[in-house]
């Protein structure tokens, strides 16, 4: 059941559709600073200089997208951010991102969205493609940390699913 309901999320044309909708980002401007275009009023960063919004026509929800070269990436202060911080028994939600992915200059492992903060041992949820852990190359990984840091015994946490379906380069996909 839970599988047709997100199918059918996808299939909306408007995100304000998405129950419980807690923030949306649509991307449509370049700069250096993204407020969420609908949901509560976050405003994601760049953390690496003026950011390019470009004309798509196959782009999802608006023909616009941001154009984010390898290197390229958005934050926002886990603080600033209080309704997207899930976590506990009561902790359930689902994150989309729309990507058309590019290729990097070598294999590696790509964030996608999610609340991470690796170098703080903030870790809870994120979207990644290419966790080398796994040996999995092109598949989304939703992980997930329990304890806000590496699984206990590892190095790195260790927990959440991976996608069956590799990612393509160069077209629009959902994860």
């Amino acid at each position: 059941m839970g599988e047709k309901v997100v199918s059918n999320y996808l299939t909306l044309t408007r995100p304000a559709e998405i129950p419980g909708l807690v923030a949306f980002w649509d991307f449509t401007e370049s700069g250096h600073e993204f407020p969420a275009s609908q949901g509560l009023p976050y405003t994601l960063v760049s953390r690496a200089g003026l950011l390019r919004a470009v004309d798509d026509p196959a782009a999802p929800l608006g023909g616009k997208a941001l154009d984010l070269e390898e290197g390229q990436w958005l934050n926002i202060p886990r603080s600033k951010c209080p309704g997207l911080d899930f976590h506990g028994p009561a902790g359930n939600f689902t994150v989309l991102a729309w990507i058309h992915r590019g290729r990097t200059a070598k294999p590696q492992c790509e964030f996608i969205a999610g609340m991470w903060n690796e170098s703080q041992k903030g870790r809870q949820y994120g979207l990644f493609l290419n966790i080398g852990v796994w040996q999995q190359h092109d598949q989304v990984c939703g992980h997930l940390s329990s304890v806000g840091g590496p699984t206990p015994g590892y190095k790195y946490c260790m927990d959440g699913p991976v996608g069956s379906t590799p990612v393509p380069h160069g077209e629009w996909s959902v994860a």
